[in-house]
């Protein structure tokens, strides 16, 4: 399909699409995707976007994506995310993610998450982050947590603040501050 053909899709055409009708989608016709027609897309349909497509899609377009089309990724997909398009996640989309998408994170992912998007998470998602992933927050991230997100930590969570992050919890924090000096004094001595 020629890509200038892309836009004049209806949206009831959409979800007809198969497996290898989305594949063959260009880069370029990637592009020219419409926000009807992303919404269009069915669950079912976004696992099927290759690495390369999902690199693609713009500031504009994913927003567009709704909570089942999120939950859908994979984690190759999600993995494939550039450290921009993760700045444009809405807060209902950051709600959705999965324990396995957040575990999936890599430093740089993490690291692009905006001090709101922090925010977003909600306390039930934030156990999903490994412990591997704590050390990665930066100082405006661990500024961003709420009290109540700090209180879900999990143990192996709080073990693996950083020395040099503690400082960054500030006073609506102190709970889990005072909680990981002891730790890591613990560790020291």
């Amino acid at each position: 399909m020629p890509t200038e053909q892309i836009s004049s899709l209806i949206s009831e055409q959409i979800p007809h699409f198969t497996e290898d009708q989305i594949q063959a989608f260009t880069k370029e016709q990637i592009y020219w995707l419409i926000y009807i027609q992303i919404q269009a897309l069915t669950p079912q349909q976004i696992p099927v976007f290759t690495k390369e497509q999902i690199e693609k899609f713009t500031s504009e377009q994913i927003p567009f994506f709704n909570e089942k089309q999120i939950q859908t990724l994979t984690e190759t997909q999600i993995l494939s995310l550039t450290t921009e398009q993760i700045t444009w996640f809405t807060k209902k989309q950051t709600q959705t993610f999965t324990k396995e998408q957040i575990s999936a994170f890599t430093k740089e992912q993490i690291q692009a998450l905006t001090p709101q998007q922090i925010t977003y998470f909600m306390d039930t998602q934030i156990p999903y982050s490994n412990e591997k992933q704590i050390p990665w927050f930066t100082t405006e991230q661990i500024q961003a947590l709420t009290p109540t997100q700090i209180s879900v930590f999990t143990s192996k969570q709080v073990l693996a603040i950083a020395e040099e992050q503690i400082p960054y919890f500030n006073k609506k924090n102190q709970s889990i501050y005072t909680h990981t000096n002891w730790v890591i004094y613990r560790r020291t001595n």
